[in-house]
C-alpha cells in the first residue's frame, strides 16, 4: 500500500520551544503546595480608571511576602478595584479586584503601619507612612467590602 498524498513526511528534528517569558508583575500568587504558580495580571490604564469615583489615594509601600523587597506605588480605590503603579501620572496601573478581599492590619517585624489585603488570587502587603494613614486606608478597603453594588 503506497503512502497517502497528502501525510506529512518527517523532516530534521525541531529545537524545543524557548522557556516561557518571566512573569512581570512584582506581587506574590497565592497558590496550593505543589501546584503550579500563574499569575493572572490585570492592567487599566489611566482613562479607564476616571471613569470612576476615587474613594481613597495616595501612596504606599508595597512589600513582597518575604520583605526582601519594598516598592513605593501610587495606590488609588475606585469601586471594587484597587489600583496601583508606580507614579500617579502613570499611564498603565495593575488592578486587584477586592470583591472577596480580606483587610487587617499587620504585625510584621521592622515594618510599621502595615496591613494586609488578601484576595482569592493573591496577597498584598502594604505599608502607610503613618498610623493615621493606615487606619484611613483600611477603612476605606472595609467600606468597599461592606457595600453592596458599585457603578
Amino acid at each position: 500500500m503506497a503512502a497517502a498524498a497528502g501525510a506529512p513526511q518527517p523532516g530534521p528534528p525541531q529545537p524545543p520551544p524557548p522557556p516561557p517569558p518571566e512573569e512581570s508583575s512584582d506581587s506574590e500568587p497565592e497558590a496550593e503546595p505543589g501546584s503550579p504558580q500563574k499569575l493572572i495580571r490585570k492592567v487599566s490604564t489611566s482613562g479607564q480608571i476616571r471613569q470612576k469615583t476615587v474613594i481613597k489615594e495616595g501612596m504606599l509601600t508595597k512589600q513582597n511576602n518575604s520583605f526582601q523587597r519594598s516598592k513605593r506605588r501610587y495606590f488609588k480605590l475606585r469601586g471594587r478595584t484597587l489600583y496601583y503603579a508606580k507614579t500617579a501620572k502613570s499611564i498603565i496601573f495593575d488592578e486587584v479586584d477586592l470583591t472577596d478581599a480580606s483587610v487587617a492590619e499587620s504585625s510584621t517585624k521592622n515594618v510599621n503601619n502595615s496591613f494586609t489585603v488578601i484576595t482569592p488570587c493573591r496577597k498584598l502587603i502594604l505599608c502607610a507612612d503613618n498610623r493615621k494613614e493606615m487606619e484611613d486606608w483600611i477603612a476605606a478597603l472595609k467600606t468597599v467590602q461592606s457595600r453592596e453594588h458599585f457603578e
